[in-house]
């Protein structure tokens, strides 16, 4: 199947012999207008580069690939339009960097600014500009007054501005970055015993909560990072000190942000993969640790995890931006160390588990030539053929709402485990770029330590086996009726809410839970928590009143529990429909043991916590569960908790509980048959083969998806390097199905 510019089929560019051709076309393309960057390219690729020399190869690099890549998939109208509406928006930021920044926030007072007519002010712009007033045409016309030094035009330009700045929502030019101060990270409030957000954000159903940021507040943070990587300083990627690291991924981050804001999207994204081709996976509401490490320490960071997302979904939007992604997952001319995979190497890896470790790894061995049978123990279901066979123009195609999204059960953790505050369609671009491959196998239903053993996978013929087994179980609390109904661990209760498709209207499934609700816990998972169960509940009510609409009465056969549980869910249904949202006033809160500045989720992503607090989360500090009541039935009642002031009981029906988790036990299971190897990630099995642990079940990257991942890029190399000493198993055919049936 043709579908390409150039001639090279959909098949051509899933097979190394294919990828191979398409690189020598682009470097005879290449040569055609710089030679000099082609001999640059080939010795790098030959040597590896410094930092340094590779950051200034990559950015002259990839206008060429853009290019290139432009014509390869007959999109060069929408890629150059794209690259012309970027442009045209650099006076916008040029202007906040020369004026606004520079000039006007220091001409006034706070107190002078805000007595100014900002109205008055703006009308005589308007007339002296000719045209109608916005931000970009105020910025071209402030730079043309710079230029033709008209006095008289900036002194009304500063007025306005000076009152701008000061507005309670100025517009993308007249915003500048506020001060952090580390204990008031997020606005809070006391309310009687609890803190809340002075803010409202309303939440309803369960569709994907948070687009992200415009393509203009990307290009916004994109021009405000300081570009330091010519001073090799880029904390956001290395870390501020050799203790507190960066990006986990060593992303290119400042390279990325100068491609961003020349307009160079493709280019940008191709950088960016460099360092995580699977970054579907990671950016906006994912990971934070590149926002923590940024230069800008006093201020607002860069907001990196955006700009990173936003230049994703900028490619994704192009006609064929699915083929883009996918094909610089696999040939990418600016990873100079393996810039398309390696021919089949004959060995075989058993990768166990399809989180973001698994699914990471599974990609690198691929472009190392390997052939990967992928297990995991959750169902999995199958994708459409034809979205494997065939390529897929329109990114809005493959796309789901989330509240009708079929789930899956790949993707681990990112698929049960994180809220509706990421868009899940991403895994399923994750998963073409793996299933498209001829040499990826996935089984599902299939648990490492059950239904197959460590012995029966080297006896199948497996060379390796890489264990991305996910954490262990979740801590439960040691208290007095600790295990009584309505008590369930929170990470049980988010699989329980995401994989089971609870959340559609025509689901059958049935996930109860009661007000008011306590999420014992400081982390993400338990802000989560307290965020879906609070947005889960209304609909919980009103798909229950649906039901029984119908009905003129109860149904006798209803016990007595039951009886009243069902009547507490009509009142409240009948109270949300009329509007009265008074029974979720404090419907759910976390408590914790320290105060809120202690908690990890405030220390390690606050905005998280923030908007949890905005969607009417409450937060209790320093509140240590000490013993559960029951009623009659052998339900949860209450909480007793150990306060500054003494002993307070708390009222509660549903007790999440997301007090951290054991380490996986596989390892230690496995007993004398394992031995350490080294301080990397590899173990040796009876002293031949070797077994590999990543992700969770890792001490050093367990915590997050992005954690996950960086540990499968930093541990595939071991791997490779292990199996090319031995010759590879000639017994091994990957077919799982075949043997599990048998």
């Amino acid at each position: 199947m043709t579908f390409l510019a150039s001639g090279f089929s959909f098949e051509d560019l899933h097979t190394p012999e294919g990828l191979e051709r398409l690189d020598k076309a682009f470097l005879s393309s290449l040569a055609e207008g710089d030679t000099s960057l082609v001999l640059r390219l080939e010795t790098a690729r030959k040597n590896p580069p410094s930092s340094l020399e590779e950051s200034a190869l990559l950015l002259d690099l990839a206008p060429y690939m853009e290019d290139f890549l432009s014509a390869f998939f007959a999109i060069e109208k929408e890629v150059a339009s794209l690259q012309t509406e970027t442009q045209g928006l650099a006076p916008l930021y040029r202007c906040k960097r020369l004026f606004v920044q520079r000039q006007a926030a220091k001409a006034f007072s706070k107190e002078d600014a805000i007595t100014f007519n900002g109205s008055q002010l703006k009308e005589k712009l308007e007339k002296l500009m000719a045209e109608p007033f916005t931000d970009l045409t105020f910025a071209r016309h402030v730079l043309r007054a710079i230029e033709e030094k008209a006095h008289s035009f900036l002194d009304i330009a500063k007025q306005y501005t000076a009152w701008a700045l000061h507005q309670d929502r100025p517009s993308l030019l007249f915003r500048l970055p506020r001060k952090v101060i580390p204990e008031a990270l997020i606005p809070l409030e006391q309310k009687e015993d609890v803190l809340a957000s002075p803010h409202y954000l309303h939440r309803k159903g369960f569709d994907h909560t948070d687009p992200g940021i415009t393509m203009e507040d990307a290009l916004d943070h994109a021009h405000y990072c300081i570009v330091c990587h010519p001073q090799s300083k880029d904390s956001c990627s290395k870390g501020l000190s050799e203790k507190d690291k960066g990006c986990p991924l060593d992303q290119k981050i400042s390279e990325m942000n100068v491609l961003r804001a020349q307009g160079y999207v493709l280019g940008a994204l191709a950088v960016i993969m460099v360092d995580n081709p699977m970054v579907a996976a990671t950016g906006h509401r994912i990971c934070n640790d590149c926002r923590k490490a940024c230069i800008f320490q006093k201020q607002d960071s860069v907001n990196i995890p955006s700009i990173e997302t936003q230049t994703l979904e900028s490619v994704l939007n192009l006609p064929w931006g699915v083929e883009l992604y996918s094909l610089l997952s696999r040939w990418n001319p600016l990873n100079v160390k393996r810039p398309f995979p390696k021919s089949s190497s004959g060995y075989k890896v058993l990768v166990a588990g399809m989180g973001p470790a698994g699914f990471t790894l599974a990609h690198y061995l691929l472009n190392e030539g390997h052939t990967v049978a992928a297990i995991d123990g959750l169902k999995i279901d199958p994708l459409q053929q034809e979205l494997l066979e065939k390529p897929i123009r329109d990114w809005a195609s493959l796309k789901e709402p989330l509240s009708q999204r079929t789930t899956m059960g790949f993707g681990g953790m990112a698929e049960y485990g994180i809220t509706a505050r990421w868009d899940k369609n991403y895994l399923t671009l994750i998963r073409l770029l793996l299933e498209r491959r001829n040499q990826f196998f996935l089984y599902d239903n299939v648990r490492l330590g059950s239904t197959l053993t460590l012995p029966q996978a080297f006896a199948l013929g497996f060379d390796h086996v890489a264990l991305c087994l996910g954490t262990g179980k979740s801590n439960s609390l040691d208290i007095k009726n600790g295990l009584a109904r309505g008590v369930r661990m929170a990470s049980n209760f988010l699989m329980a809410l995401h994989l089971r498709e609870t959340t559609q209207e025509d689901s059958l499934v049935n996930l109860q839970i009661r007000l008011p609700i306590l999420v014992i816990g400081g982390g993400l998972t338990a802000v989560d928590a307290a965020t879906e169960a609070l947005a889960y509940y209304p609909f919980q009510v009103e798909k229950f009143l649906k039901q029984t609409e119908t009905l003129s009465d109860l149904p006798a056969f209803l016990s007595e529990e039951k009886q009243a549980i069902a009547q507490e869910f009509l009142d409240h249904a009948h109270a949300l429909r009329q509007g009265d949202l008074s029974c979720l006033n404090k419907a759910s809160t976390i408590v914790y043991r320290k105060k809120i500045q202690d908690s990890p989720s405030y220390r390690l992503n606050a905005e998280e916590l923030d908007l949890a607090l905005r969607e009417g989360v409450v937060f209790l500090e320093n509140a240590i569960p000490h013993a559960i009541n029951i009623d009659s039935y052998g339900h949860i009642e209450s909480l007793v908790i150990e306060a500054p002031e003494g002993q307070k009981t708390l009222s509660c029906r549903t007790l999440l509980v997301a007090v951290g988790t054991h380490p996986n036990t596989f390892l230690n299971e496995e007993g004398s048959d394992l031995k350490t190897e080294g301080d990397g990630t590899l173990l040796s099995y009876q002293g031949e083969k070797k077994v590999s642990f990543l992700g969770d079940i890792h001490p050093i990257y367990s915590g997050n998806v992005v954690k996950a991942m960086a540990s499968a890029k930093k541990g595939y190399p071991q791997i490779c390097e292990a199996l090319l000493k031995r010759p590879p198993s000639s017994s091994a055919s990957c077919d799982l199905l075949g043997w599990i049936n048998a």
